[in-house]
This record gives C-alpha cells, sequence and structure tokens, in this order.
C-alpha cells in the first residue's frame, strides 16, 4: 500500500533506526533476518548482522512541530527587525559643535501587543574627532538607546497593563512523521 504525505507543508528528513533481533525462548541473536519499512519515499531495506543488530536508514515525510509560547519580552535586534517591528536602528551622522564631535544613534520600535510607536534617540560628545573615538561614542550611544528604550517599554507596559511586558514566541520542537496511512514501526524483536 502506498503511503502520501498529510499536508503540503511537508519536508524530508533520514531517519536511523537500531536494534537487535533475537530467537524467541533463548534470546539467540539472529542473522540475516529482514528489516523493513515503507514510506511515501519508497521501500527502505537491511537485515541483521551476525550479532543480531541492524540499523535501517530510511526518508519519511516529516512537519516542523511548532508552539506557541508567552516570554519576557528582551531585545534582540535580528529577532525584532525579522518580526517587523525594528523600523530604525542606525547611528546618526557625527556632526561638530563647538570643539565636541557629537556621535548619536536612534532606534524607532513597534511595541508588541499595542503597535504603538517609540522613539529614542542618544547622543554622547567627544572632545576628539578621529574615526575609533568617534566609533566608541558611538558604540555608548547604541548603548544608552537600548537601555532608554528598555526603560520605556516596562514603563508603557506597567502603565497600560500593568505588568512586565510579555511576547508570544514561536519555538520549534523537532519533527512529526506526516504520511497516511501511518507508518508501521514495528519491527521485528523475537523470532
Amino acid at each position: 500500500m502506498s503511503t502520501e504525505p498529510k499536508s503540503d507543508k511537508t519536508e524530508i528528513k533520514e531517519f536511523n533506526v537500531k536494534g537487535k533481533v533475537a530467537q524467541k525462548g533463548n534470546e539467540q541473536p539472529l542473522q540475516g533476518v529482514d528489516v523493513s519499512i515503507d514510506t511515501s519515499q519508497g521501500n527502505f531495506k537491511t537485515k541483521t548482522l551476525e550479532d543480531g543488530s541492524y540499523t535501517l536508514t530510511f526518508k519519511a515525510e516529516v512537519i516542523l512541530k511548532t508552539e506557541v509560547v508567552t516570554v519576557p519580552w528582551r531585545f534582540n535586534e535580528k529577532e525584532e527587525f525579522k518580526a517587523g517591528r525594528l523600523i530604525k536602528f542606525n547611528n546618526i551622522r557625527p556632526r561638530q559643535e563647538g570643539d565636541q564631535t557629537i556621535a548619536g544613534f536612534e532606534i524607532q520600535y513597534l511595541l508588541p501587543g499595542t503597535g504603538e510607536m517609540i522613539k529614542v534617540v542618544e547622543e554622547v560628545p567627544t572632545p576628539l574627532t578621529t574615526p575609533s573615538a568617534i566609533a566608541a561614542v558611538s558604540r555608548k550611544a547604541k548603548e544608552k538607546a537600548i537601555n532608554v528604550l528598555y526603560e520605556k517599554v516596562f514603563d508603557i507596559f506597567e502603565e497600560k497593563l500593568g505588568r512586565e511586558p510579555f511576547v508570544k514566541k514561536t519555538i520549534e520542537g523537532g519533527y512529526e512523521i506526516n504520511e497516511f496511512p501511518e507508518i508501521n514501526f514495528n519491527f521485528p524483536k523475537y523470532l
């Protein structure tokens, strides 16, 4: 009987199943016993070795198991950008004001759950004009901007919802066989 994937959102994974086959009653290992499995990717077979052991390698259609969980909010530049909440996350072009070079950092962020826009601009002065000095104060401005963002996010959640910020996150939890009819995983143990 042929097997088919249960859904379109599927991928093919390779599996290795290890086991042993022994004679029923005296538990002596059996050599040369056929071990097989049928999946939508074909019929996969092997035989037991002298010690009764086997390794059966086969491919099957699987789907990724995911779960949505609620976790405390933590700023992660890559995740926030991927989620579309991080609108701006840039250095501000350094400028001269008298004998000081001012470097800054700007963040525009859509608050999860409320859609409220938070804008943070932090600037840090330095009397130095070398590229390394400007890079150092730019990093300092970025750190300050992220700290201010944390403060604003926590204040808004506390004020509007009376709690610390939490967000829903999808986590991956392994794979599930995605074939119909179900694959028979009953491999021989005793003969």
